[in-house]
């Protein structure tokens, strides 16, 4: 029989997307193994399945019973040991996704894709018997990423800056998409922008104007080929989440925005190993700070180191690995 796996991000206000895309990128890798995938969260998240998730997934509410799947699959900042001991006697494995490492968890495998990440940092968190998955190796991406890999590798590298990229994924945190282009609108006037937006997110009525009046500026609203887009673009500025491993798969050298402070141990020890350029959203001096960056970042050399040490973490593999480790301790065979 096929195995069932229900799978539970975190959604809703003050949460983003994040969760749930990268559930949906495990979901995809599982579903072209065999497995028969579903999500169990609130309206908002189940909305980001029906808008992404190619109606491949069904969404269920959380109160729904959950006692029909073989595996469960938690991705929630808010959810520890005790959530994980209660659902875990309908389940023949319990697999977590986390990234901050600060909090007990009841469970049979544990994915974190954090770079800097060891094993080590879970001892006395987990069971004795939970497999660890460890690092960027395991950043759970779509498969458009490693499929573009290839090329964006060989691609070449301008002397300046000619096609930029721009997204901050389905949050738009205190709608840091315009307040990033309304700040460095002067000096990407010579530029080809491509800014990815979601429909709903706060930035959108004034990108909408600027890209009234501003030729270089190209609006993607909900666009379905990020990563077409990111592999013909020279740099790229978002946010320091999940995206983070897209950008580095393509080799895409990034100025990275912290706009969550669950994002910051990461994205700092990243730009201090020169894997990319970073700002801190909450800084008294932000619009100052990002445009000192941006003018960083048109160094060619610089560039390309930022190119060759982002690519080196992440292939675009990791939800294939993380798809077989879950299927294997299902005793299913990819």
């Amino acid at each position: 029989m096929r195995p069932s796996i229900l799978l539970a991000p975190a959604s809703g206000p003050g949460v983003g997307g994040g969760h749930v895309m990268r559930s949906l990128a495990l979901a995809r890798a599982l579903a072209a193994r065999g497995a028969v995938c579903a999500f169990a969260c609130g309206p908002q998240g189940a909305e980001i399945v029906a808008r992404y998730g190619g109606g491949q997934f069904p969404a269920h509410g959380l109160d729904q019973s959950l006692q029909t799947f073989d595996a469960l699959i938690i991705d929630d900042y808010h959810r520890g040991a005790a959530d994980e001991t209660a659902l875990r006697p309908g389940f023949r494995v319990l697999m977590v996704i986390d990234d901050l490492a600060d909090r007990q968890h009841d469970c049979d495998l544990l994915l974190d894709p954090g770079y800097g990440r060891t094993a080590t940092d879970y001892a006395g968190l987990t069971p004795a018997h939970a497999q660890i998955l460890i690092g960027p190796q395991y950043a759970l991406l779509r498969g458009e990423f490693a499929g573009l890999r290839t090329q964006a590798l060989a691609r070449p590298r301008p002397e300046r800056i000619e096609r930029l990229f721009v997204n901050f994924g389905l949050s738009d945190v205190g709608a840091v998409a315009a307040r990033v282009y309304g700040a460095l609108r002067e000096a990407l006037a010579g530029l080809q922008v491509d800014l990815v937006v979601a429909q709903d997110a706060p930035s959108l009525p004034r990108l909408l104007g600027w890209a009234r009046s501003d030729g270089n500026l190209a609006l993607h609203i909900d666009s379905p080929s990020i990563g077409e887009l990111m592999a013909q673009a020279d740099a790229a500025i978002g946010a320091g989440g999940a995206s983070t491993w897209e950008r580095a798969c393509l080799a895409l050298p990034t100025l990275a925005i912290i706009v969550a402070e669950n994002q910051r141990r990461m994205i700092e020890r990243l730009a201090v190993d020169g894997a990319l350029l970073s700002v801190d959203l909450e800084a008294p001096d932000f619009e100052l700070d990002l445009r000192q960056a941006f003018a960083r970042l048109s160094d060619l050399s610089l560039r390309a180191q930022i190119a060759e040490r982002s690519a080196a973490l992440c292939d675009g593999q990791g939800a294939e690995r993380a798809a077989e480790a879950l299927l294997a301790r299902l005793d299913v065979s990819p």
